[in-house]
């Protein structure tokens, strides 16, 4: 009997540091439970924000093809058109302004040069006064 007691007290100290090391790691576990839970919940958040910036990303996108789009003779278009889409139209418009303020400054430049013109046309050497033309 007195060997088995021996036996029990050899594995007595064995055993308390299994339970320490158990207890340990459950404690470790549950830590790591709990930032996992945080890391869910702030992933949710972010997903919720991910969203609601699409959703306000959509709207600008939206009011910048109607404004794209938007003048004299043109519509809004009745499907969704994609980016590049969107951007071959932007430059369309850009371009086309380009070409408008070139014909704008071409016709300014040559309304200055009627302007010019007929200036010198007009003008008449003056006749001394008393003489009459024949």
């Amino acid at each position: 009997m007195t060997a088995l007691t021996e036996e029990v007290d050899k594995l007595k100290p064995a055993l308390e540091a299994e339970k320490s090391a158990t207890r340990k790691a459950e404690t470790e576990a549950e830590a790591l439970r709990a930032k996992v839970q945080d890391l869910e919940r702030a992933e949710r958040l972010a997903r919720v924000d991910l969203e609601q910036v699409s959703k306000r990303l959509e709207k600008i996108r939206s009011r910048a093809i109607q404004t794209a789009l938007a003048g004299a003779g043109s519509k809004t278009p009745d499907k969704l058109i994609t980016d590049d889409e969107l951007v071959a139209l932007l430059k369309k418009s850009a371009d086309e302004r380009a070409d408008l303020l070139k014909k704008a400054q071409d016709l300014d430049a040559q309304q200055q040069k009627v302007a010019d013109n007929g200036k010198r046309t007009t003008k008449l050497p003056d006749e001394p006064a008393g003489s009459k033309k024949k």
